[in-house]
């Protein structure tokens, strides 16, 4: 399938006075329409060990989308339900996100991280070549692994990056990890229109 993009002349629709983390959000709603969205979620279920980011070389979405999209979900899951809301209802984003917070995370950020989805991640990095394209019924031992991992999960190794996602300050505060994260992935984003608008 073609990549699917905005319309031509879609314009973000960003309020420059809003917290940093609602002005990413409303870039998410002006350049990844519902149609695009939802081609991004079915790709991710479908082929969750993958991920997104191996779906870029194969034509499936462009870098900004996997950004902009990666950065909404994990921090809205992460504000929504903490990091087992995310680990939870996110499997197929937790290797996305490591890649993700490597590139725009501080160092802090990347290494708790790290820490605290552990063993989502050696499960997933245990899986070999053309196997992480598993989908469908090749998913079974994936999922069976998934909620293996939940009870080796050690819960106070989300504390760190649970206190940076509700600090009060966290729009305001230049040593927030979010807030860190929310900065660099918008100026990227905005400065790159064509990885989101049909040109």
């Amino acid at each position: 399938m073609p990549i699917l993009f905005a319309p031509i002349g879609t314009a973000i629709h960003q309020e420059n006075g809003d917290p940093l983390s609602h002005q990413v959000y409303d870039v998410f709603e002006s350049y990844l329409p519902v149609n695009v969205e939802a081609h991004l979620r079915d790709l991710n279920a479908k082929q969750p060990i993958a991920g997104l980011d191996a779906q870029i070389s194969m034509g499936e979405l462009t870098r900004g989308q996997w950004r902009l999209y990666t950065t909404v979900c994990f921090s809205g899951q992460v504000m929504n339900g903490g990091m087992e809301g995310f680990l939870y209802n996110c499997p197929g984003l937790v290797a996305d996100v490591r890649l993700l917070l490597i590139r725009f995370g501080s160092p802090d950020f990347s290494k708790a991280y790290e820490d605290a989805a552990e063993p989502f991640l050696d499960l997933i990095d245990g899986i070999p070549g053309e196997a992480r394209f598993a989908e469908g019924n090749e998913l079974k031992a994936f999922w069976e692994g998934v909620d293996a991992v939940f009870d080796q999960t050690d819960q106070k190794k989300f504390a760190p990056i649970e206190s940076h996602a509700y600090a009060k300050d966290r729009d305001r505060d230049p040593n927030n990890w979010f807030f860190q994260v929310d900065k660099a992935v918008l100026e990227w984003i905005t400065s790159k229109p064509e990885q989101f608008v049909q040109q």
